[in-house]
């Protein structure tokens, strides 16, 4: 197992930093495997297991900055990764107010469809029905103000831009609901902004928000019992021998 001091800083640094759970393990495996061999070779110079594990350390660098490394690469291999702020904070208003208009109109398509032309008539006149009209389009606007801020947390995840840059895009797909309205009346329906708080759907990126920091947590616990688990060069060496 990578128990090197080394490869744990390594592996930290990184989970701080957002890198993804698939690129951390491979990473971590790829650096106890290349530690793993520079501490071989030291010992087949003669010296100790200290001194080959303290000569190992030496030639592997500072796990810290190979662990920046590895995160600025990867963030550099996506566009939203080089391009943080507007990715994260600029982006998520403009897309949460498109999300809304499209929920709204998939709500009013879904309802025109399963209706007759006659009960649909009804309804746009603001006849029996109606509220159930106004429920399901509120219902599809919020659904889609939570779907647009989780993509962009997924996205902050999938760039390795990290937490941080998840949770402004969170502040932003609230701060737009929060001055967001979503208005039905007979004959028309209106998407748009208004000076009085929308409180129930600004509270929807803020719950999204609290959903992925546990997520966030709970996924940095399975990656330490994961990297615990993985086997090393060594295991691999010693298994095969016998």
């Amino acid at each position: 197992m990578p128990n090197a001091p080394a490869i744990r800083v390594f592996e930290r640094r990184l989970q701080e930093l957002g890198c993804p759970a698939g690129q951390l393990q491979r990473r971590v495996r790829e650096l106890a495997d290349h530690h793993e061999d520079l501490k071989q070779a030291a010992l087949q110079e003669g010296l100790s297991e200290a001194e080959a594990e303290a000569r190992a350390d030496q030639r592997l660098g500072e796990p810290a900055v190979l662990a920046d490394r590895v995160a600025r690469m990867l963030r550099q291999s996506s566009w939203l990764g080089r391009h943080r702020v507007l990715g994260f904070c600029l982006l998520p208003i403009p897309a949460t107010f498109a999300g809304s208009l499209l929920g709204v109109a998939v709500a009013f398509g879904l309802v025109r469809v399963w209706v007759s032309a006659d009960e649909w008539a009804v309804l746009a006149d603001g006849g029996p029905g109606f509220g159930v009209l106004v429920g399901a389009s509120r219902a599809a606007c919020c659904l889609a103000i939570a779907l647009i801020t989780a993509l962009f947390c997924w996205l902050a995840h999938r760039s390795a831009a990290g937490r941080k840059w998840a949770l402004l895009a969170c502040a932003c797909c609230s701060l737009q609901s929060f001055f967001g309205y979503c208005r039905i009346l007979p004959h028309s329906a209106n998407v748009g902004y208004s000076s009085t708080p929308n409180w129930s759907c600004a509270l929807i990126p803020l719950w999204v928000a609290a959903v992925v920091w546990i997520w966030h947590l709970l996924e940095q616990r399975r990656q330490q019992d994961a990297v615990l688990d993985m086997p090393t060069h060594t295991d691999d060496q010693g298994s095969g021998a016998r």
